[in-house]
């Protein structure tokens, strides 16, 4: 009875030293201990290794033991070859906000007809998702040259969206897809000095003030950002547009809509953005190797 009371009592302590290196790394041990705690050990095409009835991720270390890795760590091989562990930033969950102004919208207003003049705020959450809104002023000052045909209007117009940023690596560059819906109510004013009426057989002249437009629209966004200095940004966006309100005055439609564009049922653009972050900024990590 004795000899059977030590058997038990030996084969515990056995299967408890067996558990130990597992039950010490959950609280805080960093390693594991023992070559027999390999076995089924699986490697992976990234150099982490898997064991059995464990679900976190090791590596190897240069000492030949196994290491745990951390949330923000991952196994990368350098320019030589050589395997080595990069540690990661964390990504906060608020980032910061960012005023925008668009350069392409001036530039338009000094050199051509019409121009949309727009700056805006984006706040950052988690380095991926950015809601933002925009405020904008749409001018317009066209002569026909050939029709003598005048519009004119400047009038504000308003988006709300979001982007979402689909590069996954900290390097300080921002891929965007994301999506606006834009607003704007305005007053036009159409001319026409020689105006002919077919009813008379005579040029009237025609003004028609203060003509009233509603108008909204759905915009796709594909964009790109990097940093330039500190915390100013760089950044190119493309949009499609698509009307899903029309609402001119009877008297006739706008020829151009403020944010729009030339009016249609679809149009595109494209912005210059120069962005002021504030606030945290992901900075390129360089690859350090974490080896014990």
């Amino acid at each position: 009875m004795r000899r059977r009371i030590y058997t038990i009592a030996l084969t515990l302590m056995c299967l408890t030293a067996m558990t130990l290196p597992l039950q010490a790394q959950d609280t805080g041990d960093k390693t594991f201990d023992g070559a027999e705690k390999e076995a089924g050990a699986k490697t992976a095409k990234d150099g982490t290794v898997t064991l059995p009835g464990y679900n976190k991720k090791t590596y190897r270390g240069a000492d030949g033991r196994l290491y745990v890795l951390e949330e923000n760590q991952k196994v990368k091989r350098n320019k030589k070859g050589k395997q080595v562990v990069v540690e990661e930033e964390p990504r906060p969950l608020f980032g910061g906000v960012a005023a925008t102004i668009d350069i392409v919208g001036f530039v338009m207003k000094a050199a051509g007809s019409w121009a949309n003049m727009e700056v805006g705020a984006r706040f950052n959450f988690k380095e991926k998702y950015f809601p933002l809104v925009e405020l904008g002023i749409g001018s317009c000052d066209r002569d026909g040259k050939t029709n003598e045909n005048n519009f004119s209007v400047t009038s504000p117009y308003y988006r709300i969206g979001m982007d979402y940023n689909i590069n996954k690596k900290q390097n300080g560059n921002r891929f965007f897809a994301g999506a606006r819906y834009a607003f704007t109510s305005f007053n036009y004013d159409f001319s026409n000095p020689a105006q002919y009426d077919y009813l008379y057989e005579k040029s009237v002249p025609l003004k028609l003030e203060s003509l009233h437009g509603h108008y909204q629209w759905l915009e796709l966004v594909l964009g790109f950002e990097t940093k330039l200095w500190s915390f100013i940004r760089l950044g190119a966006n493309f949009r499609f547009k698509f009307r899903t309100v029309s609402d001119p005055a009877d008297e006739g439609e706008p020829w151009y809509v403020p944010g729009f564009g030339i009016n249609g049922t679809s149009a595109y653009g494209a912005t210059m953005n120069l962005a002021f972050d504030f606030g945290k900024t992901m900075k390129k990590q360089p690859p350090r190797n974490l080896y014990r």
